[in-house]
């Protein structure tokens, strides 16, 4: 199960992320990890032993990149539910975004307004895929990378991906270009933008975050 799926399966509150809870867990001293994952929706025990092995796997990584990688998918998860919301319906969901990902996010939304309707759509559609794209960054090293993760796929699975592989490079190359900066423009946290946000942690949401263990 991959961390997205891990995500879903964890299921939290409108308010918080699952990957902030995951992150909290995966913080914590190993004797403390297990009890604080009674926190965690989790609606059978094979749920509650991937999500284990993926914190053990989490807890095994540098500290500085596991944040970064769970503060990637946590800005994500507030972010992409923004852009598909109305304007005028986004108020109460903005509001319960964290400081330090808030200000982000509204300049994100501000461009994002401004873009055509279809433009939006296409970004959307195609953004799971051009993340895991972006995941293996670039060059050759990147893409024997992918091609060896690929080939560890269930069958199915590594069908989907290889035909949306195969129809993305048939794409004209300035279409290619253009999405993958438009992707990264709206829906990248920057490695500046990530360590900043990691340093405004507020007061507030440290104690919301203490408490909550």
């Amino acid at each position: 199960m991959s961390i997205l799926a891990v995500g879903i399966a964890i299921g939290v509150s409108a308010a918080e992320s699952p990957f902030a809870i995951f992150k909290k867990v995966v913080s914590l001293p190993e004797t403390e990890r297990e009890a604080a994952m009674t926190q965690f929706k989790l609606s059978s025990e094979r749920k509650r032993n991937i999500v284990l092995s993926k914190v053990r796997e989490y807890s095994a990584l540098p500290e500085t990149e596991r944040n970064r990688k769970l503060d990637v998918l946590d800005f994500r998860w507030h972010l992409l539910p923004l852009m598909k919301a109305p304007k005028a319906e986004r108020g109460d969901r903005l509001a319960s975004v964290p400081e330090r990902f808030r200000n982000y996010i509204e300049r994100r939304l501000d461009g994002w307004d401004k873009l055509d309707s279809e433009v939006r759509l296409e970004l959307l559609r195609n953004e799971s895929f051009l993340r895991y794209l972006s995941s293996f960054g670039r060059g050759r090293h990147s893409r024997v990378a992918m091609t060896n993760h690929i080939g560890q796929m269930p069958p199915r699975l590594k069908e989907g991906i290889e035909g949306k592989i195969t129809d993305w490079r048939e794409k004209p190359k300035t279409d290619r270009r253009r999405m993958t900066r438009q992707f990264h423009r709206f829906f990248d946290l920057p490695s500046k933008e990530q360590e900043r946000a990691l340093r405004q942690l507020s007061r507030r949401e440290r104690e919301r975050m203490e408490s909550s263990l």
